[in-house]
């Protein structure tokens, strides 16, 4: 089985947002597209200019990213008071 077999089990969305490899980043490239060809629900973004810490060494981008994925899945919405748009697809 493979290290990352588990991924496929995952069918919240996700959004990987991975670092830029040239600068330390935790994942290849390789390992970025494979995770996310794994998770049925999975958009992913590299952010230029950021290593492991892309919180520290990009945050406007890394900020960016998190608030369109919360309004992507409808989060941004229920923080805000009203229903959110879409919902965890759960899977049994």
């Amino acid at each position: 089985m493979s290290q990352m077999s588990f991924l496929a089990r995952i069918r919240c969305p996700v959004h990987l947002v991975a670092a830029d490899s040239s600068l330390g980043a935790a994942m290849e490239p390789q390992d970025v597209a494979r995770a996310v060809a794994m998770m049925p629900h999975c958009t992913h973004i590299v952010v230029k200019g950021a290593g492991h810490d892309i919180h520290l060494d990009q945050p406007q981008a890394f900020l960016q990213e998190l608030r369109w994925f919360l309004q992507d899945i409808g989060v941004a919405d229920t923080i805000s008071g009203s229903e959110p748009k879409s919902r965890c697809p759960i899977q049994g």
